[in-house]
């Protein structure tokens, strides 16, 4: 190869690398914000659940102690 081709060929290389790299990572913080809106949204979701037993067991105490008080 002449050192012109040589050049071309490696400048030719490089940008397809770059933009290979730009394409995975793209993709890769699509699957990230993917798994992190799954993570909150199951995150939330078992908040809610014990917020609500919370507020089961806190309606159950107060039942009970207006049982004790009659």
């Amino acid at each position: 190869m002449e050192e012109k081709e040589k050049k071309e060929y490696m400048a030719t290389y490089y940008q397809n690398n770059k933009e290979r790299l730009k394409d995975m990572m793209k993709s890769y913080q699509q699957e990230n914000k993917e798994k992190l809106n799954e993570y909150r949204k199951d995150f939330y979701k078992e908040n809610r659940k014990k917020k609500k037993q919370e507020l089961i067991d806190l309606k159950q105490e107060l039942e009970l102690l207006k049982s004790k008080k009659d």
